[in-house]
């Protein structure tokens, strides 16, 4: 591989390198994005459901006659595609209201009443699922009972579109790609073609070829090629001169 070629293959590397960076940066921003959003989501849910089941306590309604609470949280759950189920439960761990109606009236589990012993939300990990939960509580600031979310952490399939905007992306990676490849391609060969314009012209003077048209003012190193391949001429006819003496004296004898 010639120094140019070198060069080049450096070049597209760092090119491409560049692209891949900035492909990572793009997914990590977009990741980052797409965690805070769930975190808001989740928040909000928690304050609402809290919100309105305490609003509910303060009105002077008990634990049984909140039937407004299973309405906002079957809304709630058909708004939002990966939460796959909302529970409100009383302190005694009886399951009240549900998004799941052949749950209601069962015991929940208990790290759900476990739960009620903080006033700051809880979570638990499982598979592909994961839950989170809220006491709320009474005029009297005692849990009254609790709120938990079950969240879907699986990768849903790809719709067609996403598929399609997927491909488009992709191809407009490649053609980025592409076009960084020949601007780069493009710039090496324009730069080389500067940084070897005064060899050329000396190896032009060295082979003792007529100089190209607009030819810049000469400089040392033409100078000194200009001498060389004067001397070298000079060289040649010394050498022709003694080589026709040696032929005439040969003729003689």
């Amino acid at each position: 591989m010639n120094p140019r070629h070198r060069l080049l293959a450096i070049v597209l590397a760092c090119v491409l390198a560049v692209l891949a960076s900035t492909q990572a940066l793009a997914h990590w921003a977009a990741r980052t994005a797409h965690e805070a959003m769930v975190e808001q989501r989740d928040h909000y849910l928690l304050h609402s459901l809290r919100t309105a089941a305490e609003n509910y306590l303060a009105i002077g309604l008990n634990l049984e006659q909140m039937e407004a609470l299973q309405t906002l949280i079957e809304r709630e759950r058909a708004s939002f595609d990966q939460v796959l189920a909302i529970d409100v439960f009383a302190a005694s761990g009886t399951l009240l209201y549900s998004t799941d109606p052949n749950a209601l009236g069962s015991q929940v589990p208990p790290h759900w009443r476990q739960g009620l012993e903080h006033s700051t939300p809880w979570h638990t990990d499982g598979p592909a699922q994961r839950q989170l939960g809220v006491r709320f509580d009474n005029d009297l600031g005692q849990a009254a009972g609790g709120i938990v979310l079950t969240i879907s952490t699986a990768t849903p399939p790809l719709t067609l579109a996403q598929w399609k905007a997927h491909g488009q992306q992709a191809l407009a990676l490649l053609a980025a790609a592409a076009l960084a490849t020949l601007v780069a391609w493009a710039g090496v060969a324009l730069g080389m073609r500067r940084l070897m314009a005064p060899y050329v012209r000396v190896a032009r003077i060295l082979q003792g070829q007529p100089p190209a048209p607009a030819q810049p003012p000469a400089t040392p190193l033409e100078q000194a090629a200009h001498h060389t391949h004067a001397s070298w001429a000079a060289a040649r006819q010394r050498a022709q001169h003694r080589l026709h003496q040696l032929q005439e004296l040969d003729d003689a004898d």
